[in-house]
């Protein structure tokens, strides 16, 4: 860590007491005209201090920002997040996030920002996103398994969020298949991996992670209105940004690291629990066909198991899914 994330630790670990300059060049093993320049610095990144003579200084007030010393003096992980690269503004957290991978950047390395300005799902999707009220967040990992299992790093991460989600706020998270995150039959978030790699290796897979957090309604383009929502729009309250990202990193390496070490069954048996289309009827399209069944499950390698009417279950992977309505089943159903 930087001498600002350790400041702002020992700040955090010390909550509510005064620290004085002595005490804290002492415990970080610098000067103290170090550390006043330091606290300057954090007051101009919105920490607010009271200092008070012979005592020191004390922390009242921290920033809403995806600061790096915010998270790591939160974060209790191995490696994910270990070292977080910070941006006002990007095009994408991806495109960052691909290029330090390219260069070598260690694994568990993550990249926040407080906007894009070319956010994309899917199929080349925008995703849109206020500045300074959503998560935007990309990480790098390098599974020592073959590309062709690369779907399950997306399906881990999903679970990940969700489970974020219902723990944090009670809210009744669940995935559509392969990897959005659903909240009352609106869509609150999406994962979108993207790899580099070989035949027979991964170089590296960056996973990005867009959840609405504290989007109001109204600051929802209208044409996306029915279809989304936030977690203030759901919980009916705004969220600590910081306190979201470090407890999805910390859920995600607990299940990565089990991914690694016991295999994918964990993950299904999860994603199961959490699924929003199971036991619905739905339209899948893949591969420019148009398929209709009931979802039955997933393939080992994260496909989807469909059940068509006929009774064949098809492997579903790389496509999309439509929840249908009852009235559209009805209607498919009548002779």
């Amino acid at each position: 860590m930087g001498l600002n994330e350790d400041l702002v630790t020992l700040f955090r670990e010390n909550e509510g007491e005064f620290l004085s300059g002595e005490l804290l060049a002492e415990k970080i093993g610098v000067s103290r005209t170090t550390i006043w320049n330091h606290i300057r610095t954090l007051q101009r990144l919105g920490y607010e201090f009271a200092a008070q003579t012979h005592l020191g200084y004390r922390l009242t007030r921290t920033p809403d920002r995806m600061l790096p010393q915010e998270i790591a003096s939160r974060l209790k992980t191995r490696f994910l997040g270990k070292s977080v690269h910070y941006y006002e503004e990007v095009a994408s957290t991806n495109d960052v996030a691909l290029e330090l991978a390219a260069k070598g950047a260690e694994e568990g390395t993550v990249v926040v920002a407080e906007k894009q300005t070319s956010g994309r799902g899917r199929f080349g999707r925008k995703w849109f996103s206020p500045p300074g009220k959503n998560l935007i967040l990309s990480l790098i990992l390098r599974p020592p398994f073959l590309p062709g299992r690369a779907s399950q790093v997306a399906i881990t991460t999903s679970v990940a969020a969700a489970v974020c989600l219902r723990g944090l706020f009670d809210l009744p998270a669940l995935i559509k298949w392969p990897n959005d995150i659903y909240i009352r039959g609106r869509k609150a978030g999406g994962i979108l991996t993207e790899l580099s790699a070989e035949l027979d290796r991964i170089h590296h897979i960056v996973v990005g992670v867009g959840i609405n957090l504290n989007m109001t309604r109204d600051e929802i383009p209208a044409h996306l209105r029915p279809n989304c929502t936030s977690v203030r729009i759901e919980a009916g309250k705004r969220c600590d940004r910081i306190q979201v990202a470090v407890t999805l990193i910390q859920e995600l390496e607990k299940r990565y690291r089990g991914l690694l070490k016991d295999g994918f069954s964990h993950i299904v048996d999860e994603w199961i629990a959490l699924s929003l289309s199971l036991g619905q009827r739905i339209e899948a399209r893949s591969e420019g066909r148009l398929y209709s069944g009931c979802p039955a499950g997933l393939d080992e390698d994260g496909s989807l198991l469909l059940r068509l009417d006929s009774g064949i279950t098809r492997r579903i992977s790389g496509g999309d899914i439509r929840i249908l309505s009852g009235s559209e089943v009805a209607r498919a159903s009548s002779p």
